[in-house]
């Protein structure tokens, strides 16, 4: 990967950049969320040419498009939180591996939910999925503006989609984050087929520890019969985020992880996924 203008160690965002409208609505909303965080913004364009010719070399990936996306982008930073530091970088190769190497410091990946372009269009097929799997820190997709910005109040609230309890623990610890953040109320959804009498009190405890911690958060804990994908994004039409833990897995092709890889591609506000370390969620 090429920086030019320089990388840091600290912690900052990340944002995939193709030139695209859906990668300039996540710029939009990556810019935002640096700020609330405090953090730096890391700009990536990946670079692609055609197959049968030559790869370029690294100093001449910024003489064409990458440069001109990056610039854009910048710039739109500048336009929504111009206090924000911005670094950008252009990578070759295949787009997750661009994109979890220049998330291996960060604390948020952010990607665009449509488009053609080697970012927003690979959320289309398996690498984004693959980057949400396996990459090195939370996946963030940002769906259109037209979903979801129009409608958003301040008070709509963080909404955390609570599947096996065992493994939720990283999920509901970021929604807690964010719903500090910003000063949103967060509410906690645990979708089940069949409801049973104890599965409230079960949730309750989940959340006892991170609620002792946070007692300025407004914590709602809800147990909700139905198919989660149809109760997760229905809410999502009214949350200004959601969050959703996944398993690590050896084999991001395993039809489990339905739930997520469904609100990725039709939730209604961004949607944010969480790997669990443990290998549960």
């Amino acid at each position: 990967m090429t920086h030019p203008n320089g990388t840091s160690t600290r912690p900052c965002v990340v944002v995939g950049v193709d030139g695209s409208a859906a990668a300039s609505d996540a710029v939009r909303w990556a810019a935002a969320d640096a700020a609330l965080r405090g953090l730096p913004l890391r700009l990536v364009a990946v670079a692609r040419w055609p197959a049968r010719r030559r790869a370029p070399s690294a100093d001449r990936l910024f003489d064409g498009c990458a440069a001109e996306q990056l610039a854009a982008a910048a710039a739109l930073v500048r336009s929504v939180a111009p206090t924000v530091p911005v670094t950008r970088a252009a990578g070759r190769g295949p787009t997750a591996a661009v994109l979890s190497a220049a998330g291996r410091d960060a604390e948020l990946v952010v990607l665009g939910s449509r488009g053609r372009g080697p970012v927003t269009g690979a959320l289309l097929g398996s690498v984004g999925r693959t980057l949400a799997e396996t990459g090195p820190c939370p996946v963030v997709v940002v769906h259109e503006r037209g979903w979801w910005e129009a409608l958003r109040a301040d008070g709509d609230p963080v909404v955390v989609g609570v599947g096996h309890l065992a493994g939720a623990a990283q999920a509901v610890r970021f929604a807690f984050d964010e719903a500090e953040r910003r000063a949103a109320a967060l509410h906690v959804v645990r979708v089940v087929r069949t409801a049973r009498p104890d599965d409230r009190a079960a949730l309750d405890g989940l959340l006892a520890d991170e609620t002792r911690r946070r007692p300025s958060v407004d914590v709602v804990p809800r147990v909700v019969e139905g198919d989660p994908v149809d109760v997760l994004t229905r809410l999502s039409a009214t949350a200004q985020l959601v969050v959703l833990g996944t398993r690590v897995r050896r084999r991001p092709w395993s039809p489990r992880g339905h739930v997520h890889r469904a609100l990725l591609r039709h939730a209604r506000c961004p949607t944010v996924v969480v790997r669990s370390r443990d290998g549960r969620a």
